[in-house]
């Protein structure tokens, strides 16, 4: 949780003081991908391929 926290404060700081995030779109939608991958491997009994998913 920490993380998450310390991720937060620091897309604060870069919004308040116009700086670049450590982390942007892409660096998010990557562990989603594999989640929603897994997700469906899980429901359909097979392996699924991230480029099923995105």
């Amino acid at each position: 949780m920490q993380s998450f926290a310390n991720e937060i404060s620091c897309f604060i700081d870069a919004i308040i003081n116009d700086k670049p995030t450590l982390v942007n779109g892409n660096d998010g939608l990557q562990p989603v991908v594999i989640a929603l991958a897994a997700k469906r491997s899980l429901d359909e009994g097979r392996p699924v391929k991230l480029s099923e998913i995105v």
